[in-house]
């Protein structure tokens, strides 16, 4: 373990950045960016997020995420570009936009600060923030902060809590 030079957080020995402030430890030698050749460069991949198709824009679904032990719907307008997923706390004061904790929330292992959805470009995008129980997409495990689409018919699981992911009709 050695303490980073910015913020004094004890890091693991050969960790790149650090961990509490993101500073990034300098290895030794300089550090240079070479020019590469016309040959050398690769060719424009796409980025893994869907292109919206022509008139998307005009024709904005709302996601609607379906509760498979009820069918209690909650509804994520795309008029804002965020929605915080997660259990209503007064007495912490922190107030989310979807809250199923209708479908016992704290039973079911939904953090107060569960997930967050983005609407981006008529794409939205599911993001995990570092949850005790965590989110899945698909049965798959999301990396904290690091968002992923969502399609129409997707699971989504918030702990133990299943949901559906339904895009539906115009706004």
């Amino acid at each position: 373990m050695f303490a980073c030079p910015t913020c004094s957080f004890k890091n693991h020995e050969g960790a790149l950045f650090c961990e509490s402030c993101g500073a990034y430890f300098h290895t030794g030698g300089t550090l240079a960016t070479d020019v590469l050749k016309a040959e050398q460069t690769s060719k424009p991949r796409p980025s893994g997020f869907p292109t919206p198709a022509a008139g998307a824009a005009e024709e904005k679904l709302s996601l609607v995420l379906i509760s498979e032990g009820d069918g209690h719907r909650f509804v994520v307008q795309p008029r804002g570009q965020t929605a915080l997923i997660g259990r209503n706390d007064r007495k912490a004061k922190v107030f989310v936009d979807v809250d199923p904790t209708g479908e016992s929330g704290q039973g079911y292992g939904v953090s107060r600060r569960h997930a967050r959805v983005h609407y981006l470009n008529g794409i939205y995008l599911l993001e995990d923030l570092e949850s005790l129980n965590g989110t899945y997409l698909n049965e798959r495990k999301l990396r904290p902060y690091l968002p992923e689409v969502l399609h129409d018919g997707d699971q989504v699981k918030l702990g133990d809590l299943t949901l559906k992911v339904s895009l539906e009709g115009k706004v």
